[in-house]
C-alpha cells in the first residue's frame, strides 16, 4: 500500500497573510482574469471561497515573513457520488493570468511504502466489505415492495412468548443462509449448533460441524463474559436496545463453518462474520404476502470459528487469530443489529450504508475505549491504542487503516459515499467524519447524539444534518481541515480539529512515521476530481519576503467552475 507525506510537523510562526478573490469572470481559455483588492487572514484563520468566479482567482499576498498554507479545494455537494473534475493551477504573481486548456501536472509528494502486515489486514476488510455488499444486496431486493415496520410488527405479535431456557450442552437449530446465493431467504441450510455457554445477554453457540482443535470452554466462557460486562452494555448506552424478537432476552453468536467457507482458498483476508437483517423478521406474513423462510426470527450473528488446520477449504485460521478478529466483529455487527432493529420497529427507513457503516465501525472504538479503560473525552495517541496488541487488532487498527485508505486517496473516496458497502476508504473516512461531528456537535451528552442517529427517522446525510442542527456545507470545511492533522498549535479554532484523537500522531504512529494524507505542493498545475463530500489537499510555503501566489480552481476547459458544491478552504499554518 502506497502512502504519502504532507507538511512538516510543527511548523507554526506567527505572520499574516492576504487573499484576493477575482471580480471579473474569464470568458475563454485565453482570456485574462482580474483579480480584485486582497484580503487579509491572520494566522490560524480559515477562509471559505465560495463561487466560480471567486474560486478562479484568489491570490495570496507577499508577506515579509515566512509562510505556510494549506489550500483544500472541495465538492461540498451532500447528494451521494457526485463526481466533479476540475483544474488546479498556482504560480507566482498576483492579477491577471491567462488561461491554458488541459495540461496534468504532478503532485509532489513524499512518498512512504505501508507495513506489508497492514496491506495484508486492508485485503481482509476488503474481502469483508465485498460480502456484506453481496449479502446487503440480495437482502434489499427479497424486501422491496414490502412494508419493514409491518412485517416487524406481525413478527413480534407472533413471537411474543418467552423462550424456553437453555443450557450449556443443548443442541439447537439454526437456519443459515447462503450469502452468495441471488436470495439468502429461500437457499439456506439448517445447522444444528451446541450451546457452549450461557450469559446475561449473550448466547454462544457452536456449529457441531466445526473443525477439530477450535475454542475450549475458557474461550467460550471468556466471550460470552466480555459481551455481557462490555459490548452490550457499551453497544445500549451508546445505540440503544436491542430488540427482543424471541423474548429470550440475548443475542446468539452462532460460530459456524459456513462463514469460513466464505473466503476463497488462498485468500489474504478473510470473512469475520455478518449480521443479517431479515433475521429480526418472521418467516412469513402472509397478509403481505411475504415469505424468508431462512429468518431464524430472533437476533443473531453469524462468526467465523477457529480452523488451525485448514479442514473447511484450506484456510488456516488459529484461535488466537479468531478470537481477537471476533471481538470488534461482535461490536461491529451488533451495532447493524440494533439499528435495524430500531428502525423497523419504529417503521422508519432503513440508513444508508456509509453512516451504517460509519456507526459500526464507531461502535469497534467506543467499545475498545471500554475495554481500555478510556473515557470518550480522551484524546488518543497511537501508543494509547498500542498498549494492547490483542485490543488493537480487534478494536483500533480497522479504522485507522481505513482513514489512511482515503488519506492516501482523497480525490477518490468520500465519506458520504454509497461505495462504503463494499470499499475500505469511504468507511475509514465515513468514521473519522462521524467521530468528528460527535466531537464538535455531540454536546455535555455525547451518546445521546448517537442514539438520536439510530433512531432517526431521517437517513443519510439528512440524519447528520438534524442531529448537529447545521448544515452539511458547515460541517465538511471542519472535517477535512481536522483530517490534515492536530492543528492547536495554529492558532486554529476548535472547530477544526477533532478532540477524541490526536490524529496526526495515530496516523503518523500507523504509517510508519510519515502522515499519510496525499498533499500536492504549489506551484502546480493538476487536473483532478473531487466526489461530494471529500476534496484535495495543497500546501504552499513560502520564504520570508516572498511575493504574492496566485491559485486558480477552474473547470477543464479554464471556464469558472459552475457545480454548485465548489469550494476552497485556505488556512494559515504559520
Amino acid at each position: 500500500m502506497r502512502t504519502n507525506g504532507m507538511i512538516r510537523k510543527g511548523a507554526i510562526i506567527v505572520g499574516s497573510v492576504t487573499l484576493a478573490a477575482c471580480a471579473d469572470r474569464a470568458i475563454g481559455p485565453e482570456t485574462p482574469a482580474i483579480c480584485s483588492a486582497a484580503r487579509a487572514l491572520s494566522r490560524g484563520e480559515v477562509q471559505q471561497v465560495v463561487g466560480g468566479t471567486s474560486l478562479e482567482c484568489m491570490v495570496i499576498a507577499g508577506a515579509s515573513d515566512a509562510s505556510e498554507y494549506l489550500l483544500i479545494t472541495a465538492n461540498a455537494a451532500s447528494a451521494q457520488d457526485e463526481v466533479q473534475t476540475y483544474r488546479v493551477t498556482g504560480e507566482a504573481g498576483a492579477g491577471a493570468l491567462t488561461a491554458r486548456a488541459g495540461r496534468v501536472g504532478a503532485s509532489a509528494t513524499v512518498m512512504a511504502r505501508g507495513h506489508e502486515a497492514d496491506d495484508r489486514f486492508g485485503d481482509a476488510l476488503a474481502l469483508s466489505a465485498r460480502a456484506e455488499a453481496a449479502r446487503h444486496a440480495a437482502t434489499q431486493k427479497q424486501l422491496a415492495g414490502f412494508d419493514v415496520g409491518a412485517l416487524a410488527r406481525a413478527g413480534r405479535q407472533r413471537l411474543a412468548i418467552p423462550a424456553a431456557a437453555v443450557a450449556i450442552g443443548d443442541t439447537l437449530t439454526y437456519r443459515v443462509g447462503d450469502a452468495q446465493a441471488s436470495s439468502m431467504c429461500t437457499t439456506f441450510t439448517n445447522v444444528r449448533a451446541v450451546v457452549r455457554a450461557v450469559g446475561t445477554r449473550a448466547l454462544v453457540v457452536q456449529d457441531v460441524a466445526a473443525p477439530l482443535n477450535g475454542f475450549s470452554a475458557a474461550d467460550f466462557a471468556a466471550i460470552a463474559s466480555e459481551y455481557d460486562a462490555v459490548v452490550h452494555p457499551t453497544s445500549v448506552q451508546w445505540f440503544g436496545e436491542p430488540t427482543d424478537i424471541n423474548g429470550d432476552g440475548r443475542v446468539a453468536l452462532l460460530f459456524t463453518p459456513a462463514i469460513n467457507r466464505l473466503t476463497p482458498p488462498g485468500s489474504l483476508g478473510f470473512v469475520g462474520g455478518y449480521f443479517w437483517s431479515a433475521d429480526l423478521l418472521p418467516r412469513a406474513v402472509s397478509t403481505q404476502g411475504y415469505a424468508c423462510p431462512a429468518s431464524n426470527e430472533q437476533e443473531i450473528m453469524y462468526l467465523l470459528t477457529p480452523d488451525p488446520n485448514g479442514q473447511v477449504n484450506g484456510n488456516r485460521f488459529t484461535v488466537t487469530s479468531v478470537l481477537r478478529a471476533m471481538r470488534g466483529t461482535v461490536a461491529h455487527e451488533l451495532q447493524h443489529l440494533i439499528n435495524q432493529g430500531i428502525r423497523q420497529s419504529r417503521g422508519a427507513a432503513r440508513e444508508t450504508d456509509w453512516l451504517n457503516e460509519g456507526m459500526s465501525h464507531l461502535a469497534e472504538e467506543l467499545v475498545g475505549r471500554a475495554v481500555r479503560g478510556y473515557p470518550v473525552s480522551k484524546s488518543l495517541k497511537y501508543d494509547d491504542v498500542l498498549t494492547d496488541l490483542d485490543d488493537f487488532d480487534a478494536f483500533f487498527r480497522q479504522n485507522l487503516i481505513r482513514f489512511r485508505a482515503w488519506m492516501t486517496r482523497p480525490d477518490l473516496a468520500s465519506p458520504i459515499s454509497q461505495k462504503a458497502i463494499s470499499e475500505l476508504a469511504p468507511r475509514g473516512a465515513s468514521w473519522a467524519l462521524l467521530r468528528y461531528a460527535l466531537d464538535q456537535y455531540g454536546g455535555t451528552t455525547p451518546s445521546a447524539f448517537t442514539r438520536a442517529l439510530v433512531v432517526g427517522p431521517q437517513v443519510d446525510v439528512a440524519n447528520l444534518e438534524a442531529r448537529t442542527r447545521v448544515s452539511f456545507t458547515e460541517i465538511l470545511p471542519g472535517f477535512l481541515v481536522a483530517a490534515a492533522g492536530d492543528t492547536t498549535g495554529a492558532g486554529l479554532s476548535s472547530r477544526y480539529r477533532f478532540t477524541s484523537w490526536a490524529m496526526r500522531d495515530a496516523m503518523t504512529g500507523l504509517n510508519g512515521g510519515v502522515f499519510p494524507l496525499r498533499m500536492t505542493a504549489l506551484p502546480t498545475e493538476i487536473t483532478t476530481q473531487s466526489l461530494s463530500g471529500s476534496g484535495n489537499y495543497f500546501v504552499l510555503s513560502r520564504p520570508a519576503s516572498s511575493s504574492a501566489f496566485t491559485v486558480r480552481m477552474r473547470s477543464e476547459n479554464g471556464s469558472p467552475v459552475a457545480f454548485a458544491g465548489a469550494r476552497a478552504y485556505l488556512v494559515r499554518v504559520r
